[in-house]
């Protein structure tokens, strides 16, 4: 029996030895698979890690742009209502002129006529003042409403001096330097 006893010892050992090296590469499969996941989700998470922190940095970037935005605007607005402000007492301050300064102004304009052409000239209703017209020039009866200032006419074309008109325009200039300034 101890033959047998040999024999089965045998087949018992090399069945452990089978089995420890199936157990072996089990375990080397399983450590394998396990470092296979584990590196899959590390990539994950690195991937899911990158995206979050590209839209945080875009999102910042935005909110940091509005924030730009507003402030810029608020500056602008700010400045254009200064401006608007300075423009209304340059207004009140122009149609309060004294007859020598709404004359002298009057004169600057009508020097810069071509004097072989005849105007017409309205006033506003808050400029009337004694003038000195040259010839070709003739005083309208009928007063501008509401007005400061004066518009020309000669051959159809209307020529407008009206103090407002006149600031507006200047104001909308201004505005937009002030933009493209803070731009």
């Amino acid at each position: 029996m101890t033959e047998l006893q040999e024999f089965t010892a045998n087949i018992l050992a090399r069945k452990e030895e089978e089995l420890s090296l199936l157990l072996e590469k089990a375990t080397a499969d399983e450590k394998a698979r396990l470092e296979a996941g584990l590196m899959a989700i590390s990539e994950k998470e690195r991937a899911e890690k990158a995206k979050l922190d590209s839209k945080f940095a875009l999102e910042t970037a935005t909110a940091l742009q509005g924030i730009d935005n507003k402030s810029r605007n608020a500056i602008l607005s700010n400045r254009q209502e200064q401006l608007r402000s300075l423009f209304d007492k340059a207004y009140q301050a122009m149609a309060n002129w004294d007859s020598q300064t709404f004359n002298s102004f009057l004169q600057g304009v009508l020097e810069q006529l071509d004097k072989r052409k005849h105007y017409s000239l309205q006033l506003g209703e808050q400029s009337q003042h004694d003038l000195n017209l040259p010839s070709h020039v003739s005083l309208n009866a009928e007063n501008i409403p509401n007005e400061a200032g004066f518009v020309l006419e000669a051959d159809g074309v209307r020529y407008n001096y009206l103090f407002r008109a006149l600031l507006t325009d200047l104001t909308q200039d201004m505005m937009g330097r002030l933009s493209r300034q803070l731009g």
